[in-house]
């Protein structure tokens, strides 16, 4: 049976990204309908996975630098803006506790993933979006005001339509959770490009005669990744991990990010020994086994089979005596162990991976909004954005930020623009700010003038007369020739709303424009702007004077804490107030 929704955004994936853009978009606009879209038959099923567990949600480090891809230039303004100890601040007002470890990994305090799952369903259920669950999403579609989707289960099967869009539905890392390549196959669709999603953070497939004695053990050690023409590409520290035909670990997993076919990753197994220091050490234990096989040579440095390995890769006999070995011989083990090398033959498939490389192409997309450059309200975040981090919680991190800035942009009205559409935009808006902002060193004339004329929107005689009468209207026509230093704030402040007049604009926007004034001269300027309403003129302002705005104002937006919390007339907002918060802000400033 065919059911159809209609919702002001819908998010198609109920994932880190999907979940944090609902619940945002959704405490900054109540009244918007919002629809989650899942796959899977709960939300968050890959959240569950990570960290062991234990979900590895941020990092203390958070910087540009452990990411790959081409949205990573883009991504340092999100990055300046949301910290690791910024987001675990975002889920302690969730009610998540959490703390980080000597790595920088921010977990929740309880070490399980079910925690940081269970405030974000928590939000989403007492705030009233709605789950749609086990719907395979076959078709998007862009329709005259928004998206149509349509999902193919048979018994639930449903079309949504939306105005505005959030693609946040993951890659094709963990398929078993429910990751494909849907994402970019939507967004392919809609004309954008993109990078073919391939494993990341996974184990890195190598050739080597010595897996099989090597499977199943772990070292601690430094790993290097070298290139072609031996160029070292990134190293690093921590657990390696053996298998069959492949090496495993996070340190392996952060160079998967980089590692080609036929690159070398080099395995230094005592990173805290010098090789000098080594070949002093092997010399004792040859004195010390003399009379024993060297097979037992390196009894009590490392584990048996790495060291029959250590012996197979130097070409060393393990049934010789110890005594027996040459100088030369002590050289190869020590390079052995601070260089065993193993040729890169590729990584592990996508079942193995915990994220994946590719993506849509960040220069398609706003990292101000999350919004895509090629399609209108077409939001996208999380894994579908080519943008890979390293294993910490640098991921988790991105998409929870990502999933806040689309869901901040998603209740906004406006839609993308480009720059040239922007410029025309701005072109009708005139702008009057707290201070001013008039040239010193100019006439009143010349600072009402000097646009007009940069923008040739006449010649010098024309523009001089508006400036004439556009100061009239503002009651200074006396002082047109005046310099600014000579005039009081209020006038000051009437120069700068006839300058903005003068683009004869089709908004006016007034930045607390009274809040460098006394209230004598105050009077002065609300004034100004009283009879400006009273014209026609539209007027977005921004200011604390309460009674002005209940005076002249169409519509009021009472705003706390970056959150919009009442919208309507004067008479709802001000004069008869339903709002608690507005109730109390209102008999302080009595």
């Amino acid at each position: 049976m065919e059911k159809k929704n209609i919702y002001d955004a819908i998010i198609i994936g109920g994932g880190a990204s999907g979940l944090m853009c609902a619940i945002t978009a959704k405490k900054h606009d109540r009244s918007k309908k919002i629809a989650i879209i899942e796959k899977n038959d709960r939300l968050g099923k890959k959240l569950m996975s990570t960290g062991n567990g234990r979900c590895n949600l941020t990092n203390h480090c958070i910087s540009p630098d452990k990411y790959v891809g081409s949205f990573k230039k883009q991504s340092k303004k999100i990055f300046e803006r949301f910290s690791g100890d910024e987001m675990a601040n975002i889920f302690k007002d969730l009610g998540l506790l959490s703390f980080y470890d000597n790595e920088g990994r921010y977990y929740p305090i309880s070490k399980h993933a079910a925690s940081v799952l269970d405030v974000l369903r928590l939000q989403v259920e007492t705030l009233g979006i709605d789950v749609f669950t086990e719907q395979n999403v076959n078709s998007i579609k862009k329709v005259s005001n928004g998206f149509k989707t349509s999902s193919d289960d048979s018994e639930k099967k449903y079309d949504f339509i939306c105005n505005k869009l959030v693609i946040a539905n993951g890659s094709k890392a963990a398929p078993k959770l429910g990751g494909n390549a849907s994402a970019i196959d939507y967004l392919k669709n809609f004309g954008h490009k993109v990078v073919s999603f391939s494993p990341a953070l996974c184990p890195v497939k190598v050739k080597s005669d010595v897996l099989k004695i090597l499977k199943g053990l772990r070292v601690t050690g430094k790993a290097q990744l070298y290139g072609e023409h031996g160029r070292l590409i990134k190293e690093e520290t921590g657990e390696i991990q053996f298998t069959e035909n492949s090496l495993s670990g996070i340190c392996v997993f952060n160079l998967s990010l980089f590692a080609k076919q036929n690159d070398k990753i080099v395995l230094d197994l005592l990173p805290d020994y010098s090789e000098n220091e080594l070949i002093k050490i092997i010399r004792q234990h040859i004195s010390l086994f003399s009379d024993l096989p060297c097979e037992q040579l390196l009894t009590g440095i490392f584990q048996k089979r790495i060291g029959q390995a250590i012996l197979k890769i130097s070409r060393v006999d393990l049934s010789k005596i110890c005594s027996k070995l040459s100088k030369d011989e002590v050289s190869g083990i020590c390079k052995t162990i601070k260089s065993m090398s193993f040729t890169v033959s590729g990584k592990e498939d996508f079942s193995h991976a915990q994220c994946a490389l590719g993506g849509v192409l960040g220069k398609e997309i706003d990292e101000n909004t999350m919004m895509s450059k090629i399609v209108k309200n077409l939001f996208i975040c999380g894994e579908a954005i080519d943008l890979c981090g390293e294993c910490g919680g640098f991921n988790l991190h991105f998409a929870f930020a990502g999933g806040i800035i689309a869901g901040e942009n998603l209740c906004k009205d406006g839609v993308y623009v480009s720059k040239k559409e922007k410029a025309k935009a701005l072109s009708k808006a005139g702008m009057v700010f707290q201070h001013f902002n008039l040239f010193p060193h100019m006439s009143i004339r010349k600072n009402l003038m000097c646009a007009p004329l940069l923008n040739k929107q006449g010649t010098k005689e024309e523009i001089s007369k508006l400036a004439e009468s556009t100061l009239a209207k503002v009651g200074l026509l006396d002082k047109i020739d005046a310099m600014p230093s000579t005039l009081s704030g209020g006038q000051k402040q009437r120069v700068a709303i006839a300058r903005a007049l003068m683009r004869n604009p089709e908004i006016i926007l007034f930045d607390e424009p009274t809040s460098a004034l006394d209230p004598e001269l105050t009077g002065e300027v609300l004034s100004v702007m009283s009879d400006l309403a009273k014209e026609g003129i539209t007027m977005l302002i921004v200011t604390h004077e309460i009674g002005f705005a209940a005076q002249v104002a169409d519509k009021i937006m009472f705003m706390d804490k970056g959150y919009v919390i009442d919208y309507g007339t004067p008479e709802d907002v001000i004069i008869n107030p339903k709002n608690e918060r507005i109730k109390t802000f209102l008999e302080k400033v009595k």
